[in-house]
């Protein structure tokens, strides 16, 4: 019995911090995601249109409270919003006339969509080892 404890307490360990580590990239790389889609707002030719960045921004926004509080159904619904910005991000690459910053939003797109798919399945495991 003791064995079995100890062997839980030392395998937690590791996966709390893979889970914190790949939270904080995720966290890192949601910021980026947010302030580019903010460039591109700003320095739009028609010229700043609040509705549009709200369009843009206020779904990934919205499952912020849930990443911050730790629920990995939050990081598992990011995911799955990810595969519409990343529709989108495979159509500005592969039109003609792409920009650097269209690239930057596929590879954010991808690395966030890998950190946070990872994040939710360690916060998941960890959560229900706490239990």
């Amino acid at each position: 019995m003791t064995q079995q404890t100890s062997s839980t307490t030392s395998n937690r360990a590791p996966l709390e911090r893979k889970m914190e580590y790949a939270a904080n990239i995720t966290y890192g790389l949601f910021a980026a995601l947010v302030a580019l889609i903010l460039y591109w707002n700003i320095t739009r030719e028609s010229g700043f249109k609040i509705g549009i960045m709200v369009f843009q921004t206020l779904p990934l926004l919205a499952l912020l409270p849930g990443m911050l509080q730790k629920a990995y159904r939050s990081y598992s619904w990011l995911c799955f919003l990810l595969l519409f910005y990343f529709i989108f991000a495979v159509q500005l690459v592969f039109s003609s006339i792409r920009q650097t910053s269209d690239y930057i939003f596929l590879i954010l797109i991808i690395f966030l969509f890998v950190s946070s798919m990872m994040t939710s399945r360690w916060l998941q495991r960890w959560q229900k080892g706490a239990a």
